[in-house]
């Protein structure tokens, strides 16, 4: 509070953030929307990530709000495809995901990348068959329309701002 009280101005990354800051916070003053944007980046050469079959992405922190466990969960039933889960990990969860896909029998196919650069991120964008974003939480959800400005099919959950944010461009997981 003290902080929108000594600014003039609010923005914020979303219309869904506003709906929440003027909900929870005494706001006096204008509140505007100005949404995040992509660019492009340098190719990815480093080809130490050789990857022979198609693979599904989520890149995002890797802790429980991003739900990474649903996306383990159906892999046994996606044979064709590994899964790339990159992002910066909560230890504890990074553990937790490893010994899911160990008892599903699919931790052969899933890849755990956590210093992901701003190249390989591209190069992880325009390789991937699909972007899949189950999170929980979301301020945005920039990855998303990174994955669309590569023309990646996106699978999200379904938030209000992922809404917002990707509109009828998506398919939405009902539930998980």
């Amino acid at each position: 509070q003290l902080l929108v009280d000594r600014a003039q101005v609010v923005t914020t990354i979303s219309n869904n953030s506003k709906q929440d800051i003027e909900k929870h916070l005494d706001v006096r003053k204008p509140v505007h929307v100005i949404y995040n944007g992509v660019s492009l980046s340098k190719p990815y050469n480093d080809l130490s990530l050789q990857l022979k079959r198609p693979f599904l992405l989520i890149m995002a922190r890797i802790c429980p709000d991003k739900n990474q466990s649903s996306l383990i969960d159906v892999m046994p039933y996606l044979d064709k495809y590994d899964l790339i889960i990159a992002g910066k990990p909560s230890v504890e969860y990074l553990s937790k995901l490893k010994i899911q896909a160990k008892n599903l029998k699919v931790d052969n196919r899933i890849w755990f990348i956590h210093d992901v650069s701003q190249s390989m991120k591209s190069w992880l964008l325009k390789t991937c068959s699909a972007l899949l974003f189950p999170s929980k939480a979301e301020g945005f959800g920039l990855p998303v329309i990174e994955a669309m400005r590569h023309g990646k099919p996106v699978f999200l959950s379904n938030l209000p701002v992922l809404h917002e944010v990707a509109g009828n461009l998506a398919f939405y997981f009902r539930s998980f």
